[in-house]
């Protein structure tokens, strides 16, 4: 194995495995324990995640930078960048929908129990597939943002960072609706993390 700039050059494919969908049907090998780690992959562009790549990281016993450590692995960085985005989104919505007293936005929560929606809950909450709740976050966030310019980039941005929270598996996705939250839940690592479309009036 060599280094060339940035890139990891092995010179033998004993690890590898055939992985010809991911560069349109043209030869491509793969490492074959990023393989069985990286599910996610449908492109040899996808393979460039930090974020995804953390327990690949993890499993070869790589060393962590401490940029790494700042950036990937720091939890309140990503909560303050959330934060941070939802700012913006919400003085958006504001001008959008607001009429009157009646206005609608985003919230995003960290607890480690769903006892206040559960108890104000209006229908029973429903889980989804943890393997699909990454397009159905994106749909969630969608649907606030309704035919605004750009909805999709900005609901694919808030979706990324929301993602970036959850380095290793997801114990469960639901969504839990109250008089005034509608909240997609993910539970990880002991914590409920909640985004949720609000309205006041």
């Amino acid at each position: 194995m060599h280094a060339i700039e940035n890139y990891i050059i092995d010179d033998k494919i004993d690890d590898y495995i055939r992985r010809d969908d991911l560069n349109g049907g043209k030869e491509f090998y793969l490492e074959s324990k990023m393989s069985d780690l990286r599910k996610d992959l449908n492109s040899f562009y996808d393979i460039e995640s930090p974020y995804k790549n953390f327990k690949y990281f993890e499993n070869k016993g790589y060393p962590i930078s401490d940029g790494y450590e700042r950036k990937i692995l720091n939890e309140q960085s990503k909560l303050d960048r959330i934060e941070g985005f939802l700012t913006f989104a919400n003085l958006y919505l504001l001008k959008k929908t607001g009429v009157d007293s009646y206005s609608e936005g985003f919230e995003f929560f960290k607890n480690n129990s769903l006892k206040y929606f559960l108890e104000k809950k209006t229908e029973e909450p429903y889980h989804v597939e943890v393997e699909k709740y990454e397009n159905l976050l994106v749909n969630f966030i969608e649907k606030l943002l309704r035919e605004e310019e750009k909805s999709n980039y900005y609901a694919e941005m808030l979706a990324g960072l929301v993602k970036a929270i959850f380095l290793r598996e997801i114990t469960s996705v639901q969504r839990i609706k109250t008089f005034y939250y509608d909240c997609f839940v993910i539970e990880y690592e002991n914590n409920f993390y909640s985004l949720c479309k609000y309205w006041t009036s």
